[in-house]
């Protein structure tokens, strides 16, 4: 149960339930002062996750010069300018991210992705091994699978891939439109 008394953490509650306008409104009501790194995260992550790239990219960037060693604001600043079509600034970004927090399963795989999408699928296969020795299991790391897969038109390995997330997530649209491809 979140705190109601800790402003950051029903600001969090609010991204974490999928309102990120919500958690925009609290932050700015004034929840920053605990904590003005940790505000910078949840206002660029809720920016980013309502379209708002250029914005979360800004905050995210005001952040690190409060905090130039936060691991979350690096990565929500690659993935607003890996969203913005600015890769490399997305990659020094992601790499810095990934220097933070090389334990962080969701960096690494989106800094995969972010890599298939560069055509550098030999360097993808690298986040893929070492996202393995993280959690095998993981979904995320499955669709990182497909995508790469996919990229190199293996076509079954995909669609197997993909609907194995399916089979967990039905409704993943990742998943789906990587199951939609390799059909």
């Amino acid at each position: 149960m979140t705190s109601t008394s800790d402003p950051l953490a029903m600001a969090e509650h609010w991204l974490d339930v999928g309102n990120p306008q919500r958690c925009l409104d609290l932050l700015a009501e004034g929840a920053s002062e605990p904590d003005q790194a940790r505000a910078f995260e949840l206002r660029s992550l809720a920016l980013i996750r309502l379209g708002r790239r250029q914005e979360g990219y800004e905050v995210a960037l005001r952040g690190l010069e409060i905090d130039p060693d936060s691991g979350p604001l690096h990565f929500y600043a690659a993935q607003a300018a890996d969203f913005s079509r600015r890769p490399k600034e997305a990659e020094r970004h992601f790499q810095r991210a990934l220097a933070l927090c090389p334990s962080d399963l969701a960096i690494r795989t989106r800094y995969g992705a972010f890599l298939v999408d560069e055509k550098r699928l030999a360097e993808a296969d690298r986040q893929v091994t070492q996202a393995r020795e993280l959690d095998p299991e993981a979904l995320e790391l499955t669709l990182l699978r497909a995508r790469i897969a996919v990229a190199r038109k293996g076509w079954e390995q995909a669609r197997a891939l993909a609907r194995r997330v399916l089979a967990e997530e039905p409704d993943n649209s990742e998943a789906l439109q990587l199951d939609a491809v390799a059909a």
